[in-house]
């Protein structure tokens, strides 16, 4: 698949981005640099400070859009953000196919091959080691 990345915040997040894309690539995915044209959209997410938020909830916004509007199949949400507020963004983004917390970087291309599937996985995050997964029907609510 043709994956899209936006990363945004600390370096850090960038180098997680650039790991998530490493591993993608040798599972075989392809990274466009031109984020509309992907077949996934992972938006890697910062909540450090609010300007962080909004910036965070502006571009997955924007990633949500590109399903409607340029062919985009799924959309991943990873990062801080991700973490502290999964719920809140399962329930405000219905289009998100994926919650990736910070330490499930590993799940990445486990999560895009499910989503592949037909999976509808809304839910990965890692907290003291332990993983925790909530899995959805295939169906999507839009």
């Amino acid at each position: 698949m043709r994956i899209g990345a936006i990363s945004l915040g600390c370096d850090k997040n960038r180098v997680d981005t650039e790991k998530m894309l490493s591993r993608l690539v040798a599972g075989g995915h392809s990274i466009v640099s031109d984020e509309s044209a992907a077949d996934v959209l992972i938006v890697n997410t910062c909540a450090f400070i609010d300007k962080a938020k909004e910036e965070s909830i502006d571009e997955i916004l924007w990633a949500a859009a590109q399903k409607a509007e340029a062919g985009v199949k799924h959309v991943i949400v990873t990062g801080c953000l991700a973490q502290r507020y999964a719920d809140a963004l399962k329930e405000e983004f219905p289009e998100v196919d994926a919650i990736l917390g910070v330490g499930s970087y590993d799940e990445i291309a486990n999560v895009i091959d499910g989503l592949q599937c037909g999976d509808k996985t809304v839910d990965i995050r890692r907290r003291d080691r332990d993983r925790k997964s909530t899995r959805l029907n295939s169906s999507h609510q839009q």
